[in-house]
């Protein structure tokens, strides 16, 4: 388990590329990782792709996280997992945030227009369901 020093930067940019394109479960991004981190650029072998990901199968959490966590630190330390981290969660959080912030903004301005209606507390509950009339409050 030796830590090998890379440029930072190009494996971020690889880690954000698969960030914003590895859709479609665990075996697509599986596919997608073994791709770019181990044929293309070599970054660790692919016995040690499915030795770190039984080991992020086996603890509780997202293993996608875990596994491009894991893969910087082999790589490059503690400092690279971290990094490696925030870039590949960022993008989702960036854009689940502006989704909601869009709902929110339109579900205000028109009630009922995109098929959102607000459920009120005296109803019995504060969540959002999806209907296709118009609100009719």
């Amino acid at each position: 388990m030796s830590v090998r020093q890379v440029r930072y930067y190009v494996f971020l940019k690889d880690v954000f590329a698969l960030s914003v394109t590895a859709f479609g479960g665990p075996q697509a991004f599986l596919a997608m990782l073994l791709e770019r981190m181990v044929k293309t650029r070599s970054y660790i072998t692919e016995e040690e792709l499915w030795e770190l990901n039984a080991l992020c199968n086996i603890l509780p959490g997202p293993s996608s996280t875990q596994l491009v966590s894991a893969i910087g630190f082999r790589v490059g330390g503690p400092n690279l997992a971290y990094l490696a981290l925030l870039v590949w969660i960022l993008p989702a959080t960036l854009l689940m945030t502006a989704t909601a912030v869009l709902i929110s903004f339109f579900a205000g301005k028109y009630t009922g227009s995109i098929g959102i209606c607000p459920i009120y507390p005296a109803d019995g509950d504060w969540f959002y369901h999806f209907c296709c009339a118009k609100d009719d409050q």
